[in-house]
């Protein structure tokens, strides 16, 4: 197969699978945290810092906010589809990486060292449809994940073909930097200790441990670092990340330790981890008989190209395998990791399963994702509509435009995390303390938890309008008195 029919094949498949119904279901989980940011850096101008409901959000680095403002910039769209958009794309990204990085078995020796394009259109396909990423890159595509995991796999997807290929030294260990250092801009440095340990494992196994010492190895690190430093530096500068510093220290610790222990949640995360992996992990059976056969046999010169091609390649992925399951095991098991931190790892544990399966399980990979494209279709023809019966932020957001005046200015009050704000029309601004209120403001959506305070300290404002959310009265529409009198 060659790889400009590999490319296709993996386009159209991707599209069939991400596409379909994209914007179709309304904001999930920590969608919103990505969005609002994006929305706020596009009307002020200020792309350093991310403000969620008016105040500094200093738990995440920008990236993800920068993508999806970004897609609203160049669509001239502001939607769901627009927002989820980046993710899609960074899976179709790091698909294409994959195939294009494959060779020949016609290929010269030390490059069949890698895999052949039939095996990476196999990897590429289970690394872009395990259940892990397609939730966070395709069905809560405004995640974090969904560009973290796929910016990750291109980096180690890159250092392991170069590397397995011979290629410069210096390509090698700089472009995949580039890569490590634009992720560690959406979520932190996690997936640096994924990158080595896995490099670590194939150097170990090479036995070649002085490539770390090469000059072209410090000038990537520099690289990544730079990248990141190019955002950090500023961002600390300003008086908005005063606290930066004690909430990033705060996060990391409750990675390793987490504050509020629960069994029932630690318990899951091991199952939960390796749900992550489905259905792919149900060829875990078929992988390790697949590992023990490559272990035995010895490739001679009478064996055929392509299978030769094959072997060669294995000596890699098995220290790969290793490495990347190791670290799933080990981190799942400390107290405070959750089972998305670890996302990343499957994408070089499909890269090492395409290597290991025999011809009988590739056919099986082939019609599973043929399966898993049908079914994307009929949920973004079909199932959307089920769903949005289900919906809960734009009700509540139609409810809140429906007692606003038309054309009339709307001043959000301390709202925390209110995702339903996507979806509101009426023109809003935010004010984080009471002070910020104007004179003369008309109308001012609260929390129900701030009630008593403006009855104390505004009392020209009164509740004219309760907003229920999910069972319960959560947002209040205020008035000046005299208004409501009138």
């Amino acid at each position: 197969m060659t790889r400009p029919k590999a490319l296709l094949i993996v386009l159209i498949l991707w599209a069939a699978i991400y596409l379909p119904g994209l914007g179709s279901t309304e904001l999930k989980g920590e969608e919103g945290r990505r969005i609002l940011p994006a929305i706020t850096m596009l009307e002020t101008g200020n792309w350093l810092v991310p403000y969620v409901g008016g105040k500094p959000f200093l738990r995440k680095p920008p990236l993800m906010n920068w993508l999806i403002a970004l897609s609203f910039k160049a669509t001239s769209v502001r939607n769901e589809w627009t927002a989820r958009l980046p993710s899609a794309l960074a899976v179709l990204a790091m698909a294409a990486t994959i195939v294009g990085l494959s060779c020949s078995p016609a290929s010269q020796p030390l490059e069949r060292r890698w895999m052949s394009t039939e095996t990476a259109l196999i990897a590429a396909t289970m690394a872009m449809t395990s259940f892990g990423l397609l939730s966070k890159a395709r069905f809560a595509g405004a995640e974090i994940e969904g560009v973290y995991a796929p910016l990750f796999g291109i980096a180690i997807t890159c250092w392991l073909a170069w590397w397995a290929r011979g290629a410069s030294v210096w390509l090698t260990w700089t472009v995949p930097f580039v890569f490590l250092g634009i992720g560690a801009l959406a979520k932190g440095p996690l997936h640096v200790l994924y990158f080595y340990g896995i490099v670590a494992a194939v150097l170990w196994a090479t036995k070649r441990w002085r490539a770390l010492f090469h000059p072209a190895h410090l000038a990537g690190i520099l690289l990544m670092s730079g990248i990141f430093a190019a955002w950090a530096i500023p961002y600390f500068q300003t008086e908005a990340t005063s606290k930066a510093s004690k909430v990033w220290k705060d996060q990391l610790a409750n990675r390793v330790v987490e504050n509020r222990f629960e069994w029932t949640s630690y318990a899951s995360n091991v199952p939960r981890g390796v749900g992550d992996l489905l259905p792919w992990v149900l060829l875990a059976p078929v992988l390790v008989q697949g590992v023990r056969r490559s272990r035995a046999q010895t490739v001679t010169a009478t064996v055929g190209a392509a299978i030769q091609h094959e072997d060669e390649s294995r000596a890699i992925f098995l220290p790969v395998l290793i490495a990347s399951v190791g670290m799933c095991l080990v981190l799942l098991l400390v107290p405070g990791v959750l089972p998305r931190y670890v996302l990343p790892l499957g994408i070089p544990i499909a890269l090492a399963i395409a290597v290991f399966l025999p011809e009988r399980q590739r056919i099986w990979v082939r019609n599973a994702a043929v399966a898993l494209a049908l079914a994307s279709i009929v949920y973004g023809t079909i199932g959307v509509r089920w769903i949005a019966r289900h919906d809960d932020l734009r009700p509540l957001a139609a409810q809140i435009d429906a007692a606003v005046a038309p054309g009339a200015e709307l001043i959000v009050y301390d709202p925390g995390y209110q995702p339903a704000l996507f979806y509101v029309q009426s023109p809003y601004k935010y004010a984080p303390f009471l002070e910020d209120i104007p004179t003369g403001t008309k109308f001012v959506l609260a929390r129900v938890k701030d009630r008593k305070k403006f009855a104390d300290k505004r009392p020209d404002l009164t509740v004219t309008h309760e907003f229920e959310h999910k069972g319960g009265i959560e947002l209040l529409l205020l008035q000046p008195a005299r208004l409501k009198e009138a």
